[in-house]
């Protein structure tokens, strides 16, 4: 679902970034390896990936950038990254969030579908 460039609060709700590193701190102090394994994964999260505009830019294949309308990834963003590859095709699900593929998956699997089909 909706993609950021960058883990900054221009990719992301600031709220989203908070709670993550709460998280992060929280399991960076625990012994279990499980829960270390899971403050690796959340250690990725607050800093990959590290793409530009110009990257993204680069991309010469179709690309379809799909977002729930209340997406942790910000609109703007999401907008930026579509507008910087040359062949984008920009979808937001009405009142979905970044779970649109579980709320509505069969709107989502409709939209996937006829994208591929018309590539």
């Amino acid at each position: 679902m909706g993609a950021n460039l960058f883990p900054t609060d221009q990719a992301l709700d600031p709220a989203v970034l908070t709670i993550l590193r709460q998280q992060l701190s929280l399991l960076q102090a625990q012994t279990d390896p499980a829960l270390r394994t899971q403050a690796r994964l959340v250690q990725l999260l607050l800093t990959e990936p590290q793409l530009t505009f110009a990257d993204v830019a680069r991309i010469q294949a179709p690309v379809l950038v799909l977002a729930g309308e209340h997406d942790l990834v910000l609109d703007a963003h999401t907008q930026a990254i579509a507008a910087h590859l040359p062949h984008a095709t920009r979808f937001i699900f009405p009142g979905a969030t970044h779970n649109a593929p579980w709320e509505i998956p069969t709107e989502f699997n409709q939209r996937v579908i006829k994208f591929l089909i018309n590539k």
